[in-house]
């Protein structure tokens, strides 16, 4: 398992421009099951973008990317279906995206009126979750002057510059005890239930099993915290799922028990929507009595940090 996981990271700084997504001191990993096997890296020119290069035209860079994920895929379809390959390939994309990222940047400042393209590069450093606020509003300060300046620009702008969600500080117990959620066992019962149980902090991780970046930040959150001390805090995993069934698979292929709920209703359920939730992943912490002491808008690396001050050295 110890070079499964030298493996993985080592995968992910491949990229010059890019450090990893966590540190692997962050990470304790699990007996690895009987099926595993070591994940071998599939070849450079697969996951790697050149991220100095430009295109003539938008349409070569989508054409390119199309083949270059046809060629990814196809390369993982020949492997394991097991956890430590599932991790890989998510990892791996991810880090393709955001090297995309950086080449459509490149491409919007030749081309800066092409606002399909602009809306697509916010949706990619939206949904990585290894781009801070401040890199991103680094990488929005070299878009030009008229394309900030536009509607849409000003608006994304705002975007980044709010640094946290709009739920820090309010007292969200009343919408905790009011909503109700379906346990794995098919119990109904509140989220409020699931906090009586003195924790100083309850992390509430909203996602679902279609959300490729949940799943990936789900398997990211388990193998920091699995075999840790987790006297101090408790995580509640709330689903927003149409589908009961793919729910229970995939609450099946996670590496422990966890506290899982399934929600009604997707976005629009009330507690998603009083949250002002539009996206997922996205993570809010509260302590015992209801208090929102972080609303982080979906940000890993800030509820790893988090989860390593509450477990004991």
């Amino acid at each position: 398992m110890l070079i499964s996981q030298i493996l993985i990271w080592s995968a992910l700084t491949l990229a010059s421009n890019y450090s990893p997504i966590i540190p692997v001191t962050d990470i304790s990993s699990p007996a690895p099951s009987p099926q595993q096997q070591t994940p071998v890296l599939p070849p450079r020119e697969i996951i790697s973008w050149d991220t100095t290069r430009t295109y003539t035209t938008l349409k070569e860079l989508s054409i390119h990317k199309n083949k270059k994920d046809s060629v990814f895929y196809a390369w993982f379809k020949k492997m394991p279906n097991n956890a430590d390959y599932g991790f890989l390939r998510d990892s791996l994309m991810w880090q393709m995206q955001e090297e995309y990222a950086i080449v459509l940047l490149k491409n919007l400042q030749r081309q800066p009126r092409n606002a399909i393209a602009l809306a697509n590069l916010y949706f990619i450093t939206r949904i990585s979750f290894d781009i801070d606020n401040s890199r991103l509003e680094e990488l929005f300060r070299q878009f030009p002057a008229s394309l900030r300046k536009s509607e849409r620009g000003k608006e994304i702008e705002a975007e980044l510059l709010l640094q946290s969600g709009p739920n820090n500080g309010k007292n969200i117990l009343p919408l905790l005890t009011s909503t109700k959620a379906t346990t794995l066992q098919g119990k109904v019962q509140t989220i409020a239930e699931f906090m009586k149980d003195g924790k100083e902090q309850y992390i509430l991780v909203f996602g679902a099993s279609w959300c490729s970046p949940c799943r990936h930040n789900d398997k990211v959150i388990e193998r920091a915290t699995a075999g840790k001390n987790q006297t101090r805090y408790k995580l509640i995993h709330l689903s927003i799922d149409n589908n009961r069934a793919k729910w229970t698979a995939h609450e099946k292929e996670a590496l422990y028990d966890r506290n899982a709920l399934l929600l009604s209703g997707g976005f629009q359920a009330l507690l998603v929507k009083q949250l002002g939730i539009s996206a997922i992943p996205y993570y809010i912490v509260v302590d015992g009595s209801g208090k929102v002491l972080e609303d982080n808008k979906g940000s890993v690396k800030k509820l790893l940090k988090r989860l390593q001050q509450l477990q004991p050295a």
